[in-house]
């Protein structure tokens, strides 16, 4: 019978094909509240790009998996919610630097898409971030303020708070599970329905937990 040969180069793409797509970064370089062709990367146009695993404008690709999307020092203001499709991190260069301004109303909104997830890290958010189905939500080290009404809202998907503040409002699950550690929340509280409640080193002022 032939011998046949495979040669390393067909090896190495054979495996580098099964393996799963590198996350993207995707860096925002224009505080604008912008979807356009103008050549630069806003953060409504990486979340599109996250959302849609194509670049949009200047801004990087997603990929079907967890992107992160990197924001710059500065104040983003939002006219319109953004939604959130995909799983994607948004990442500031700390509270006290970025800053996204929504105002009163919510800022992300999950649409509830199987898979996807949204984070926020290292920022301040005035406005809310809200979820639909099972999409989880989740902040670390961001400070929360503005919101007319709850700051973070899940319907059957889970919440995770770390090491946050809360400011005049509270957080809410339906059917989902919360968890919050080493946070302060004044002027609402918690309320979880159908879901476990989990509170770590956390403090509340003007308002308690809820479990039913």
């Amino acid at each position: 019978l032939p011998v046949r040969t495979i040669s390393r180069s067909f090896l190495v793409a054979l495996l580098l094909g099964a393996l799963p797509a590198t996350a993207a970064t995707i860096a925002v370089n224009t505080l604008a509240d912008e979807l356009n062709a103008d050549g630069d990367c806003s953060l409504r146009e990486a979340l599109q790009a996250a959302n849609a695993n194509a670049a949009v404008d200047a801004c990087t690709a997603g990929t079907p998996g967890l992107d992160t999307v990197v924001l710059p020092a500065g104040t983003i203001p939002l006219s319109v919610t953004i939604n959130v499709t995909d799983a994607v991190t948004v990442r500031g260069a700390g509270r006290a630097s970025s800053t996204i301004q929504r105002g009163t109303s919510t800022a992300f909104n999950g649409t509830g898409i199987a898979g996807a997830t949204l984070t926020l890290e290292d920022l301040a958010l005035v406005g809310s971030i809200n979820a639909g189905g099972t999409q989880a939500l989740a902040a670390m080290r961001v400070d929360f303020s503005g919101a007319s009404g709850t700051f973070v809202n899940a319907l059957n998907g889970d919440i995770a708070i770390s090491d946050c503040t809360l400011d005049g409002n509270g957080v809410n699950s339906l059917n989902g599970n919360i968890g919050i550690a080493n946070s302060t929340l004044t002027g609402d509280g918690v309320n979880s329905s159908g879901g476990t409640l989990a509170l770590t080193n956390t403090a509340m002022t003007g308002g308690g937990d809820k479990t039913s």
